[in-house]
């Protein structure tokens, strides 16, 4: 079932100004149809729209429909939006494979009747508003379960700290045992607490407050984060440097950068984690010997339905990730520079 005509904006790109007249001509009816006649218009006024399909241009003057999909698809707002391409070419495996490698999930022929577009156009937005519609029960359920599993979790976490206290856990080999145990379920909070942030209803990282934390604060929560992992860690950095940050969030997303590393990286190169003030604000970078950017696939969307198991290993780590980024209006680059790679992301200082 499709939703009303206001609630269904379609966007079309392309340079030919008859195919975007023939679009508002043809579909207006039925749909909010938003024109643009390039990449570079359409970038221009994407923060004003909420579209739930893209259509758009192959070949055009400038940026490309497939650079376009490409630059789209970095928006975290985008990722489920379908995008198609309207093109007159022919569609070979080559050109398809590399529409879907950038992030498009269909092809709309040039030369098609009107009335099979709108199929077409129909069916895209059929299965996205299912999907939607899916992954809303999805989250209600998770919300329900959360708390369900939060209150059993805390019950688990109280009774071993009483247990703890029990003269009979004074004795040597039960006491590591029950440290091992409480260890683990700290650990185990955590990852409940990330799984949380990552799968309620809209980014709960949004809900944080911010607020102005010492570095060394930062490195501190990062170590006991990181545990008994093996990889060799360096931290570079002034202790007393304020950093503007949601301190859980920041230290979380830091330990999982560190795991996405650790899991790309070969055993015995270390990873180091420099942060520096800049431009009113705080620059994180975390740098390594050879290549990971193969560990980044995840925080791509194109790649969440691929089920290779590192990719799927990746998915919570990247999207925890990009969740804190996106709360703290940050972005994530790679860098290459002799033989070194980098991640790097910039915070702002407070308004």
């Amino acid at each position: 079932m499709l939703r009303e005509k206001d609630q269904h904006q379609i966007v079309i790109v392309d340079d030919e100004s008859l195919v975007l007249k023939a679009f508002k001509r043809q579909f207006a009816d039925d749909f909010d149809v938003q024109t643009f006649s390039s990449a570079a218009d359409l970038l221009a006024a994407v923060d004003r729209l909420c579209p739930s399909l893209f259509i758009i241009d192959w070949m055009m003057p400038g940026m490309d429909g497939i650079a376009l999909t490409r630059e789209l698809r970095r928006q975290p707002r985008f990722d489920l939006v379908p995008i198609a391409f309207h093109t007159a070419v022919e569609q070979s495996k080559e050109r398809m494979a590399e529409a879907f490698a950038a992030g498009a999930q269909s092809f709309i022929s040039k030369e098609g009747s009107f009335s099979t577009t709108l199929i077409q156009i129909r069916t895209l937005l059929d299965n996205y508003q299912k999907l939607l519609h899916y992954l809303e029960q999805q989250k209600i359920m998770l919300s329900v379960l959360k708390h369900d599993m939060a209150s059993l979790l805390t019950g688990v976490c109280s009774g071993l700290e009483v247990l703890a206290l029990d003269k009979v856990f004074q004795r040597e080999d039960l006491r590591t045992q029950m440290e091992t145990i409480q260890q683990a379920s700290d650990s185990l909070r955590q990852l409940f607490d990330d799984l949380s942030e990552v799968l309620v209803v809209g980014n709960s990282q949004a809900r944080l407050p911010m607020g102005q934390v010492e570095l060394w604060t930062i490195f501190a929560d990062l170590r006991e984060y990181l545990g008994n992992i093996q990889r060799e860690v360096r931290y570079v950095g002034q202790d007393k440097l304020a950093v503007y940050c949601k301190r859980r969030g920041l230290g979380r997303c830091l330990f999982y950068l560190v795991r996405l590393l650790d899991g790309h990286l070969p055993k015995g190169l270390a990873v180091t984690i420099a942060v520096e003030a800049d431009q009113g604000g705080t620059v994180f970078r975390l740098s390594a010997p050879g290549d990971f950017h193969e560990g980044f696939a995840a925080l791509n969307p194109a790649t969440m339905a691929i089920l290779d198991p590192d990719v799927r290993r990746d998915i919570l780590y990247a999207q925890y990730i990009k969740n804190v980024l996106i709360s703290h209006s940050a972005n994530l680059t790679l860098l290459d520079s002799n033989g070194q790679s980098e991640v790097v992301f910039h915070l702002a200082g407070p308004a």
